[in-house]
């Protein structure tokens, strides 16, 4: 899950395949990403608008590690936005 901080323009039409970073010396990955429907327990603490992300990945990712970033891109590289990892 991804708490999404920014869209660059506005959002894209989800769900989306997407190239992603997850870490700074990661190479960019392919993934699908979607709006989350529903919170856990964690993020009900959060009342604004739902601004959480699922992204699965199409190949198997190692070291996902919450409090850090996703940035996602589009095909031409163009970054179309990034949250944090939760």
């Amino acid at each position: 899950t991804v708490e999404l901080k920014n869209w660059i323009a506005d959002e894209p039409k989800l769900p989306l395949e997407v190239n992603v970073k997850i870490r700074y010396r990661h190479p960019l990955v392919r993934g699908i990403i979607a709006r989350q429907e529903t919170r856990n327990k964690k993020q009900e603490t959060n009342k604004k608008e739902n601004n959480f992300y699922i992204v699965e990945f199409l190949e198997k990712q190692k070291a996902v590690t919450p409090g850090q970033s996703a940035v996602f891109y589009a095909d031409d590289n163009e970054v179309l936005g990034g949250g944090i990892i939760l």
